[in-house]
């Protein structure tokens, strides 16, 4: 289906040689996205053991240094997206499984101890659509196993931030330093084709939760940490089976 989130991020691999903006950060949250993988060491309880899917994994950009924390890994996207990964990692990586295709109208194989679907929701075109991509992937973990759905935008999580004075002072620094990135190279981040995607706010959190422990999953929101990208407006679910 073109004009989708799935293609667009797929047109950004075969066109943008950063791979931080192939997944639409910008070059000066590097830092930011340096903290994150300790972040998600810490809350997947990443182990030698541990069989990791990530739904969702881009560039790689978080799959490649997880992978060599755990057993193996296995990730899901769109091809020009796993050509990039396959750019990056040797040959002969035999703990790697990249499986082509748009979740959750994929063959997946297996199941896993480690699920992460980090910054991927939002790109979903319904209340609906989320639930099911959540009780599918949620489907996919092993008993002990843990999934973290990482990066979620809740607008009303947003909305209030940006209304005290620290949110105010926060909204114009970030213009500032978009612009300033947008000088340095206007071609990064084109639009999004026009989609119709879900709002995240408080309710549809609450509805996903409620989802997972109707399923006898226990889950958990945290907020994020100020050092990530998002850390202010942004809010993640762990949760455990």
């Amino acid at each position: 289906m073109a004009g989708t989130p799935f293609d667009y991020f797929g047109k950004n691999a075969s066109e943008l040689k950063n791979f931080a903006e192939i997944a639409g950060r910008y070059d000066f949250q590097r830092q930011a996205e340096q903290y994150l993988l300790y972040y998600l060491l810490e809350k997947l309880s990443l182990s030698p053991e541990d069989d990791l899917l990530e739904i969702g994994c881009g560039a790689g950009n978080l799959l490649i240094p997880l992978s060599f924390f755990v057993h193996s890994v296995t990730g899901i996207d769109h091809p020009n997206l796993l050509a990039q990964i396959k750019s990056r990692v040797p040959r002969d990586n035999d703990i790697m499984t990249l499986v082509p295709g748009e979740f959750p109208r994929v063959e997946v194989p297996g199941t896993f101890s480690r699920v992460l679907i980090y910054s991927v929701i939002q790109y979903l075109r319904d209340e609906e659509a989320v639930l099911t991509f959540i009780r599918t992937a949620a489907a996919l973990l092993r008993p002990g196993g843990k999934m973290l759905i990482g990066d979620i935008p809740n607008k009303d999580i947003k909305d209030r931030f940006l209304a005290t004075e620290r949110g105010k002072a926060f909204s114009a620094e970030w213009k500032e330093r978009v612009e300033q990135e947008k000088k340095k190279n206007p071609h990064i981040h084109q639009p999004m084709p026009a989609a119709s995607l879900v709002t995240v706010d408080d309710a549809l959190v609450e509805k996903i939760v409620a989802m997972l422990e109707g399923t006898h999953l226990r889950a958990t929101r945290v907020r994020q940490p100020e050092t990530l990208s998002f850390g202010y407006t942004r809010e993640d679910i762990i949760v455990e089976k």
